[in-house]
C-alpha cells in the first residue's frame, strides 16, 4: 500500500519535469539556427538572451516601459567551439548594479531529467544497476561534451 501513495504525485513531478527538460532541448536546438532575445520587467528587470547552445540571463534593477518582448532572428554566424570569447558553459557574475548567468543548454537539460528520474530511483541498488547507470551517465557526458566542442 505504501508504493501507491504517493504514484499521482510522482507521475505529476516525473511529467512536469520531462516537459520542461523537452523544452529546454527544443530550445537548445534552435539556438544554433536562431537567437532569441526575451525581456520582462515584473519588478526589475530581466533579459534572456540564447544562441549557440548558450544563454544568458542578466537581472538588473531598474525601469522600463515595456513589460515583455521576445524577438527571434537568425544567427548571423554561429561562433565556432575554439575561439577564446565563447560564452563559457556556466558562470555568475555580479555588478553593483546588476547580475549576469551564464549556462549551457544542456546543463539545464541534464538538471531537468535528473530531476524527472529521481522520484523513480529504487532505494536498494545491485551492482548490475549501478554499471547500467554509470554506463548511461558516461554515454551522456561523453554526447554532451562531443557536442560542445564540436559545434
Amino acid at each position: 500500500m505504501q508504493q501507491m501513495r504517493f504514484r499521482k504525485l510522482r507521475i505529476a513531478w516525473s511529467s512536469l519535469w520531462g516537459m520542461l527538460c523537452l523544452f529546454v532541448v527544443f530550445f537548445w536546438v534552435r539556438s544554433y539556427w536562431l537567437t532569441d532575445d526575451l525581456e520582462a520587467a515584473p519588478s526589475g528587470y530581466v533579459q534572456v538572451f540564447a544562441s549557440c547552445g548558450r544563454m544568458v540571463v542578466r537581472f538588473e534593477y531598474k525601469t522600463t516601459q515595456t513589460r515583455f518582448s521576445w524577438v527571434s532572428y537568425p544567427t548571423a554566424a554561429p561562433m565556432p567551439a575554439g575561439v577564446d570569447n565563447r560564452i563559457p558553459w556556466c558562470d555568475l557574475r555580479f555588478w553593483p548594479t546588476f547580475a549576469r548567468l551564464y549556462i549551457a543548454h544542456w546543463l539545464l537539460a541534464v538538471i531537468a531529467g535528473a530531476l524527472m528520474a529521481i522520484p523513480w530511483l529504487p532505494r536498494r541498488f545491485s551492482l548490475r544497476g549501478l554499471l547500467i547507470a554509470t554506463t548511461v551517465i558516461a554515454t551522456v557526458a561523453g554526447s554532451i561534451a562531443w557536442v560542445d566542442t564540436t559545434f
